[in-house]
């Protein structure tokens, strides 16, 4: 059965459906989903057999408010003590996830001519000064643009396909956060409609 998702007499069937326990089909920025009532066991079960997802590969939890997503958190993290201060939810604040490092978004070509610029002052720093700094400063996240290895420097390398970069894009963010680097720099999307939806989420990022 298809719903019309603008008729609010569809929205609540489909709540209706959701509430017995059955699975409803949405689309998101990106790809569509399979939601279930988060806690109902049986219908949280269907989701994994219908997608023949493995059982210990999680699913999300979208909730309407801190209060709810307590119910669901095992452990509340720091990062989420920082984020109840601005919940964000997709299209409807400036940023979907605003990163505590420095987030910049650059062409290949900017973002190989600053690691340049970069490097060279790591090189021309003391080796002291090096040894001793810790955790690393800078992140990288790009899909053409191979960064030197470096002390002080960790990169991640964004998937070529749009779908699989929207994927894990806010997980890489959170990971690059939890790193404790005071820059990320990710190179920009390919232009197409394809990427539109991994340079929104950046760019809402970038502008926190």
């Amino acid at each position: 059965m298809i719903l019309n998702g603008a008729d609010p007499q569809a929205v609540e069937q489909a709540a209706d459906r959701l509430a017995a326990g059955e699975l409803v089909a949405f689309p998101t920025e990106t790809v569509y989903g399979l939601g279930a009532r988060a806690d109902d066991d049986a219908a949280v079960a269907k989701v994994f057999a219908a997608k023949g997802r493995p059982a210990e590969h999680p699913l999300i939890v979208h909730v309407s408010d801190t209060a709810a997503a307590r119910r669901f958190a095992a452990d509340w993290s720091p990062l989420a003590e920082r984020d109840e201060q601005a919940p964000r939810a997709s299209g409807t604040l400036e940023a979907h996830y605003a990163t505590q490092a420095k987030l910049r978004l650059m062409p290949a070509a900017a973002l190989r001519d600053a690691l340049r610029v970069w490097a060279d002052a790591q090189a021309a720093a003391a080796p002291a000064a090096r040894a001793t700094r810790g955790a690393p400063r800078l992140a990288v996240y790009s899909r053409t643009v191979r960064p030197p290895t470096a002390a002080g420097l960790v990169a991640r390398t964004m998937p070529a396909a749009p779908r699989a970069a929207a994927y894990e894009l806010f997980a890489v963010l959170r990971e690059l956060d939890a790193l404790g680097v005071a820059l990320i720099w990710v190179e920009s999307p390919p232009a197409g409609a394809d990427w539109d939806g991994v340079r929104d989420r950046l760019q809402r990022a970038a502008a926190a």
